[in-house]
């Protein structure tokens, strides 16, 4: 349970980063 916990917790820390840069291209579009 604590493994699993702890996976999860990893993904939605990736998928907020994934969320930042998506949002950070989108605001400046010379740095892609």
């Amino acid at each position: 349970m604590g493994a699993q916990l702890k996976t999860q917790s990893s993904f939605q820390r990736k998928k907020t980063t994934q969320n930042w840069v998506g949002s950070t291209i989108q605001s400046n579009p010379i740095d892609a």
